[in-house]
């Protein structure tokens, strides 16, 4: 996971890269059912591709 964070840094994503403290958090977030800040689901609801 190191090297592919680097590569998306190196390749210019990090605007685009939501940046977590550990694989647990990031793993519940990828994992996790779209919801926009009121808690409701997003428009489009379409899952990010990781």
């Amino acid at each position: 996971m190191p090297q592919a964070h680097r590569a998306l840094l190196a390749a210019g994503f990090r605007e685009k890269m939501e940046l977590q403290p550990g694989y647990r958090t990031m793993l519940r977030l990828a994992t996790s059912r779209l919801v926009d800040s009121t808690g409701g689901p997003r428009s489009g609801g379409k899952a990010q591709h990781i």
